[in-house]
């Protein structure tokens, strides 16, 4: 038997929706197996057709979740729960058109018949259709979004002040292309209500009756729930109240991971880590992405490996390589940097400035690069620069060496990026979900109906989604966090973002590769602590994966050979020409 088959080839199949048509199946077979006299207790087995990640999720929770129906599950054994049974596929933009396997086999075994009125205890719910849901729209949508990822509803009705209207009307939206994605028609799905303008309870109290008196006549076949998490304090009694014994009414615990079932009283309903990707998050917060690269991307993902032996080198290596020279040549440019580091990124800075307007020019860009003092380290790193890809050629023309970089890509990698490399491969390293990460994240307001240009766009580094929690990195290679005309302005950008897009529960770290001594920089790692900023500095680089899991309550220890290990100095003289 298929569970999701038919609104697989529509759309997204939710958790609740298997859940249900698994109930709703076992049901059925005993039925079946009762009116031709076999005895009760056997075996079913279900083929869950929907997207890998909820189909391999419903074949560990399903038969967790069916424990009050007294069926326990269990992967088949010829056909494992990561065993893909058939050639179905689907294109998503949202992907780079990879095609995904859709199907999952699960062996449900009973040892009882089900009740007819038997629903998951989590998702109390979930059988119960069609559904309208109540919420009242307020600053922070996330606790809204939720439940309708979880719970079974046909029409949601939103209330909302004036001051809450943007809210509720981005929360419509949201809704609409939910209900999409589901396989459903989104016209009319959602309804706008708005609140009186008297906030007394008084007011407010009647209004609600009214309310449930005309939801009841319009929708008499319909089950009322009501969320009760946004609003004011005096809202929600007023709703709570007036709908008392006549609807569900739930409550989201997003600090919790969990929806507690309020009236009538029940157990909490677990919502998922990997509720929503890193789209359906900034959505939800309002912003649409107009580009990224997924930290997933096999080709992305291919060139950051190929360059990973010279980002950990950049990365680790930093105290030596950024150790200035004593004895620097009269004839070096004054104000220019004095470290073999400071030289590389002053290069790469300066090829990308010269090509910033018009990225179209023909490359390679040959680049100057002025010797502050002789070292190994010169021929150790433009070597792999070389073998790399970075770098096409490099050469010694009297007192200077020529960089030749590949591209414009190569010559931003060798100005920072490699920071934001560096990142990837430990992110990457966690093994998070599909859709979860992202790096370079160009996002604009969902509602903008003008096209603006790129330049205009708000960027994130990366953007870690996990737990329905957004973490933003921002990566600042060399030494501006310690630079004091522009460690605040990053500081307070950074604090922004994580309010504005993050949400209450949305948190934000500066990685840098210098070192922030806390009492040299003190007046910097305050700053960072009043905005609820962490600063993550070169020497705790070297763990990342494992502070970022500690940080995400990631439940898999990340991959111990995450990143090359970092160049060696050859103790072979000063560099030779090439």
């Amino acid at each position: 038997m298929s569970i999701g088959c038919g609104a697989w080839r529509r759309g997204v199949v939710s958790m609740a929706g298997i859940i249900e048509r698994t109930c709703r199946a076992t049901r059925s077979w005993q039925r079946c197996r009762e009116r031709s006299g076999r005895p009760r207790p056997g075996t079913l087995r279900l083929r869950i057709e929907s997207p890998p990640t909820r189909a391999r999720r419903a074949c560990e929770e399903v038969p967790r979740r069916m424990s009050p129906c007294r069926v326990a599950g269990m992967p088949s054994p010829a056909l494992p729960a990561t065993a893909f049974l058939h050639g179905w596929h689907r294109c998503d933009p949202a992907r780079r058109n990879v095609p995904v396997p859709a199907s999952h086999h699960l062996m449900l075994t009973t040892d009882s018949p089900v009740p007819e009125n038997a629903v998951p205890a989590d998702t109390a719910s979930a059988a119960v259709a069609p559904g309208v849901m109540l919420c009242i729209a307020s600053g922070q949508s996330l606790p809204n979004v939720l439940p309708l990822q979880v719970r079974a509803w046909d029409r949601l009705v939103i209330y909302a002040s004036r001051d809450m209207r943007a809210a509720a009307q981005r929360l419509e939206l949201v809704a609409g292309v939910m209900r999409r994605m589901r396989g459903h028609p989104a016209s009319d799905c959602c309804e706008i209500v708005a609140l009186p303008e008297d906030r007394s309870y008084r007011s407010l109290a009647t209004f609600a009756a009214q309310e449930v008196e005309r939801l009841s006549g319009v929708y008499p076949r319909h089950r009322l729930s009501f969320n009760a998490t946004g609003g004011q304090k005096t809202m929600t009694l007023a709703f709570a109240q007036a709908l008392r014994g006549r609807a569900d009414i739930f409550y989201c615990q997003t600090e919790r991971d969990c929806i507690e079932q309020i009236e009538p009283l029940g157990p909490d309903q677990a919502l998922p880590a990997a509720l929503l990707d890193l789209y359906a998050y900034l959505s939800v917060q309002g912003y649409v992405i107009k580009g990224c690269v997924p930290l997933d991307d096999a080709r992305a993902l291919e060139d950051v490996r190929r360059r990973a032996r010279l980002t950990s080198t950049l990365v680790h290596k930093v105290g030596e390589l950024r150790r200035q020279f004593p004895d620097v040549p009269s004839t070096f440019p004054k104000g220019s940097p004095r470290s073999v580091l400071g030289a590389l990124h002053g290069a790469a800075v300066a090829a990308c400035e010269a090509t910033h307007q018009t990225r179209a020019m023909p490359f390679p860009a040959r680049q100057p690069l002025a010797l502050p003092g002789e070292s190994d380290w010169w021929a150790v790193l433009l070597d792999e620069a070389t073998s790399c890809g970075v770098l096409q050629t490099w050469t010694r023309e009297g007192n200077d060496i020529v960089l030749t970089f590949s591209d414009h890509n190569a010559a931003a990698y060798l100005a920072g990026g490699y920071l934001e490399e560096y990142v990837h491969l430990a992110v990457h390293a966690l093994g998070l979900p599909p859709g979860a990460a992202a790096r370079g994240v160009h996002m604009d307001l969902l509602e903008r109906h003008r096209e603006r240009d790129g330049r205009d766009f708000n960027e994130l580094d990366i953007a870690i989604t996990w737990r329905n929690r957004l973490l933003i990195l921002e990566c600042k290679a060399g030494r501006q966090l310690l630079d004091p005309g522009k460690s605040q302005d990053i500081l307070n950008k950074l604090g922004l973002l994580k309010s504005q897009v993050g949400g209450n529960y949305g948190h934000a770290w500066v990685l840098t590769t210098a070192k922030v001594d806390e009492q040299y920089h003190a007046h910097i790692l305050e700053r960072a602590r009043t905005a609820q900023l962490e600063v993550v500095d070169g020497p705790k680089l070297r763990n990342l994966p494992q502070r970022l899991a500690q940080a995400l309550d990631w439940p898999r220890p990340p991959a111990a050979d995450w990143i090359e290990p970092p160049l060696s100095l050859r103790k072979t003289g000063t560099a030779a020409a090439r």
